[in-house]
């Protein structure tokens, strides 16, 4: 192997023997596989973690198309009114019919009421018409009979 690609200078190889050379040599090579595999792992650790935000936002993707879907499809469902609030505005409108109805059906009664009472003072004023016409004929009546009996009659 090369020296310098290990981290190694020639002093290392030599300080006091073969012997501390070698050992030299084997904690260089040690530390240089050591950190390829920290390298390694590092690039590894990394790619599982994209891996999984990739399958979290996927996820989250789906969700809301799903949601989407749903809301969609029951946006017309009487379940998503208030109907509590939708039964007491329907029965607010049936008071307010019903209130109107009978303001209607009173104020119709009236108009037949006055009309009545119009065709009652109609009838008595012509009823008393009709009797001042009968008076008035019966004296022409008396008029005429007076007229008609000779002068020196008396009835």
């Amino acid at each position: 192997m090369d020296m310098q690609s290990l981290g190694l200078t020639p002093n290392d190889l030599n300080p006091s023997g073969p012997m501390s050379s070698r050992r030299a040599l084997a904690r260089a090579q040690s530390a240089q596989i050591m950190s390829k595999k920290f390298l390694q792992r590092d690039r590894i650790k990394q790619q599982m973690k994209d891996e999984e935000d990739a399958l979290r936002r996927e996820k989250r993707a789906s969700q809301s198309r799903m949601q989407a879907k749903w809301r969609e499809k029951y946006a017309t469902s009487p379940f998503t009114v208030n109907m509590v609030a939708d039964s007491e505005r329907l029965e607010e409108e049936h008071a307010m019919r019903l209130e109107d109805e009978i303001r209607r059906k009173t104020q119709a009664e009236a108009r037949t009421r006055a009309a009545k009472q119009e065709i009652i003072l109609r009838a008595l004023q012509e009823e008393s018409d009709l009797e001042a016409l009968r008076r008035e004929k019966r004296a022409i009546m008396e008029e005429e009979r007076r007229l008609k009996v000779p002068f020196g009659v008396s009835l």
